[in-house]
């Protein structure tokens, strides 16, 4: 049986799901920062947590312009990887140093916020070639 409740705190933009799974809890917290001044130069982070074992299970960090990913850390596949979209050949890259927990969604967080205009600035110049 799985059982899924939703809590949202507007004031702080998060969202939070709750699974209840086989015994297993796992909660789900999603936000959304505004990067810059522009509303469409955000991140949405997403990180997983099993309750009882109080680990992160599972994240991902997005940096958008609008509709489109410029670069996105994740778990997805159960290692980490980065999909770089502001390059030419959209390269995706496993990390395999990179362990899936709170450290590394810290740091890959981090490196986003640090970096952000910088990819941004990389991937409106491959928009520009591309549509030449």
């Amino acid at each position: 049986m799985l059982f899924i409740t939703q809590l949202t705190n507007f004031d702080l933009d998060l969202n939070t799901l709750i699974f209840v799974n086989f015994n297993m809890v796992f909660e789900v917290f999603e936000k959304r920062f505004v990067l810059g001044p522009n509303e469409k130069d955000f991140l949405i982070t997403t990180a997983n947590f099993d309750v009882s074992k109080k680990i992160i299970v599972a994240f991902s960090i997005v940096q958008m312009d609008g509709d489109n990913e410029i670069i996105k850390y994740d778990t997805a596949h159960g290692k980490v990887h980065v999909h770089k979209y502001y390059v030419k050949e959209n390269i995706v890259s496993i990390l395999f140093n990179e362990e899936i927990d709170t450290s590394t969604f810290a740091r890959l967080r981090s490196d986003v916020l640090n970096n952000w205009q910088e990819y941004k600035k990389l991937y409106l110049k491959k928009e520009r070639f591309n549509n030449m």
